[in-house]
């Protein structure tokens, strides 16, 4: 008897060795850091590298995120550097658990992270290039089809989230990768640093200013549900038509009026839009959260599966392009800053993050839009 069972222990832990990579989900920090050929820094920020990998399994390319548990210098605020911590922290778990959902072509793969003393590392598919790049090189030929190939990754990335319980709530054109700069459907959502479960979602302004909607601008109890996404889309498929964003504003108090008081103009006046794009825009950027499309219904909108031909006005393209241009440029300038963050975070598991303190650091960190 004792023989069989170490007969049986010994076939499970043979199957569980030559399971295919692939399907592992290894828990291993050294595993996991040596599953991987370092290469070539691909870039950096205020609070981290970004290195080239490749896996030696199967010669996928991957980018690895290293963030230092330490800061970097003495001019990195240790509060902020703290909350990015924890946003990072933030987006591994819902990463993780996003995964276990399966497969999203229009999510970021993810392949695993691992924490040392000195470091916390994420490990990704190497994306092709940023949609922002993308178009301010020319790249692509900006029509309504080339939009709505964008627009339709985009919602089915979104419709996969709220299948699964989930809100990204920092949606927004400069955040939007490529995995193929040839393929406009290849299109995915990243940046989960401030996506949650939205049953722990607490009220409370949260995100990027351009792509807040009214309901958490003015932080009522649905203020993160999953419709604060579709107003984020809404805004990007603005972008893409229009070449500009839809709000004029000087200020963030004047933002949040146009928002929430005088409610949105959408002027598409010289664009060459057509008025199946037009209705498909104003739906999403419908004020009112309940009458607001959800994702799988702005899917099977006309205009999302039409044949649409048209293209937009050059003038628009150009725009388009300096917009792409500009926002490469103010990455990272656009955020809630990071103590709004780490407060926010704080707050969906109990603590007290003051929409007060939020809102005047949102002011001083949100630079004037023209």
């Amino acid at each position: 008897g004792d023989s069989m069972e170490a007969d049986r222990r010994s076939d499970r832990r043979l199957a569980v060795e030559n399971k295919p990579e692939r399907n592992r989900r290894p828990s291993s920090t050294v595993y996991i850091e040596s599953a991987y050929e370092w290469g070539e820094k691909l870039g950096s920020g205020a609070y981290g590298v970004v290195f080239a990998g490749t896996s030696k399994h199967d010669g996928r390319e991957v980018a690895i995120k290293v963030i230092p548990k330490e800061r970097p210098s003495s001019e990195v605020d240790p509060v902020d550097f703290a909350a990015h911590l924890e946003q990072v922290r933030n987006e591994i778990k819902a990463l993780v658990e996003l995964r276990d959902h399966g497969d999203c072509e229009a999510i970021i793969p993810y392949h695993g992270s691992f924490e040392t003393k000195e470091k916390l590392c994420i490990i990704m598919d190497r994306a092709d290039g940023e949609l922002a790049d993308v178009i301010a090189n020319g790249t692509v030929k900006v029509t309504e089809k080339a939009a709505q190939m964008i627009l339709t990754s985009v919602l089915k990335g979104v419709a996969f989230l709220h299948e699964h319980d989930y809100v990204h709530r920092d949606l927004k054109f400069e955040n939007l990768l490529m995995m193929d700069k040839n393929d406009l459907s290849s299109v995915v959502l990243t940046d989960f640093g401030l996506a949650t479960k939205t049953s722990e979602a607490a009220p409370g302004e949260c995100g990027t200013p351009l792509y807040m909607s009214p309901e958490i601008w003015m932080r009522n109890s649905i203020a993160h549900g999953p419709k604060v996404d579709i107003w984020a889309v809404g805004i990007i498929a603005y972008i893409l038509m229009c070449g500009r964003h839809p709000i004029k504003a000087r200020h963030l108090e004047e933002l949040k009026a146009k928002v929430c008081v005088d409610r949105i103009e959408l002027d598409f006046k010289g664009s060459g839009v057509s008025n199946c794009a037009q209705d498909f825009v104003r739906r999403l950027l419908t004020a009112d959260p309940v009458a607001r499309p959800a994702a799988k219904d702005a899917l099977a909108h006309p205009f999302i599966t039409g044949e649409s031909q048209r293209v937009v006005h050059e003038s628009v393209v150009d725009m388009l392009r300096a917009y792409a241009a500009e926002q490469r440029l103010k990455k990272g300038f656009l955020l809630v800053d990071a103590v709004a963050r780490m407060q926010l975070l704080s707050s969906n598991k109990g603590g007290r993050g003051s929409p007060e303190i939020l809102h005047a650091r949102i002011v001083a960190q949100q630079p004037a839009t023209t």
